[in-house]
């Protein structure tokens, strides 16, 4: 599987960032890595995510990656 691909920044304010990107196929969640530490709310379900809480003047790196579906059988 491609790693979730078009990740682009939406929203902005002093505390906070919305990031959005390009469903993945037979993905079903995403994790959200902030400066390469997985962020509280992950996974996330769709793609998109706003992170709140933020400082300013700071500067943060964003990792996105995704689950696949695990196909459990009976």
């Amino acid at each position: 599987m491609q790693p979730p691909s078009d990740v682009t920044v939406g929203t902005t304010t002093s505390s906070s960032i919305t990031l959005s990107w390009t469903a993945v196929s037979r993905a079903s969640d995403y994790n959200i890595y902030r400066n390469g530490v997985l962020v509280p709310a992950s996974p996330i379900g769709s793609p998109q995510f706003t992170d709140t809480g933020l400082q300013a003047e700071t500067t943060y790196t964003y990792q996105v990656r995704k689950d696949p579906v695990v196909s459990r059988g009976l």
